[in-house]
């Protein structure tokens, strides 16, 4: 299997009958992989604020 990108997908919200949802999708190739490891990216919900403003390149 040739493993060029992966894509990530994710929902928040209550759902059509208690308020809207919204979802997300990201693609992260092997090049955004390697800038995200260099910046020391393992989980999104982990970063620090610091670390946030420093993954917008």
């Amino acid at each position: 299997m040739n493993k060029d990108s992966e894509i990530g997908i994710d929902e928040v919200g209550r759902g059509s009958v208690f308020g809207p949802v919204f979802s997300a999708a990201v693609v992260i190739t092997k090049e955004n992989e390697l800038t995200l490891k260099k910046l020391g990216v393992n989980d999104s919900k982990k970063l620090t604020p610091k670390k946030k403003k420093r993954c917008f390149f």
